[in-house]
């Protein structure tokens, strides 16, 4: 799940029957809109910081799908990455992160994913964990958190040194994580124990567990960050925490 800059509208991945991305109103609380994905195995997108482009992973395919959504366009961009299944937008640096099997970030700059034609290559690469499913960047811009599904773990990742400086135990196969605006608060939806993480990243440790529905993939936060919003893999529904 993606949400825009402003927090109002939300971007969710149904991939059955048919494989969309749905645009969900958040105000409103109703889908305005679907948009077809190519028919390839997807993972949840990420959004530009600017709000223009949808970076959608297509893990089997080491490629994205990139939707421009002023001219409501989409294409497929190949990357030098295996089984890459996650991605975000840096507010500072004008790099894309990418998870990369079986325990690598590697990192691309955002404008080549506009107009490079071929198989773009990153510029440098990060070690983490196992299964690198999901990544949060700080305020600051010089600190990555990854979620790692094999290791039931949390990377802590200095981007100035390249390497990772924490570990930090959750739950069972986390995948998605959202970091709130102030950077302090970090939330980790773990997938194996129905469960969210909530980690205070000044201390690097987890100060509260919080049980969920089924499944929980992803988690986008609100601007004001008093509304997590967790979305469950399968069960085409979203839990709000405040």
């Amino acid at each position: 799940m993606a949400l825009s800059p402003d927090t109002r509208t939300a971007y969710v991945i149904d991939a059955r029957p048919k494989n969309v991305l749905k645009e969900v109103d958040l105000v409103r609380h109703r889908v305005v809109r679907e948009i077809e994905l190519p028919k390839k195995k997807v993972c949840p997108p990420t959004m530009a910081p600017s709000g223009e482009l949808l970076f959608v992973p297509l893990p089997i395919d080491n490629a994205f799908w990139v939707y421009n959504l002023r001219s409501k366009r989409g294409r497929i961009v190949p990357i030098d990455a295996k089984n890459p299944c996650a991605a975000i937008v840096s507010r500072r640096t004008g790099n894309v992160y990418i998870s990369s099997s079986p325990n690598e970030i590697r990192v691309f700059s955002y404008g080549d994913f506009y107009n490079t034609k071929g198989m773009l290559s990153p510029k440098s690469i990060y070690r983490v964990g196992r299964r690198p499913t999901a990544l949060a960047e700080n305020f600051a811009g010089n600190r990555l958190y990854v979620s790692n599904l094999k290791d039931g773990t949390v990377s802590v990742v200095d981007v100035s040194q390249g390497e990772e400086i924490a570990v930090i135990g959750v739950g069972k196969g986390p995948m998605g994580i959202g970091l709130t605006q102030d950077s302090r608060w970090l939330y980790v939806a773990n997938r194996g124990d129905a469960s969210v993480s909530i980690i205070d990243t000044e201390r690097n440790e987890v100060v509260e567990t919080v049980l969920v529905d089924a499944d929980p993939a992803n988690v986008a936060i609100s601007s004001d960050g008093n509304r997590i919003f967790i979305g469950h893999f399968m069960q085409n529904s979203v839990t709000l925490i405040e």
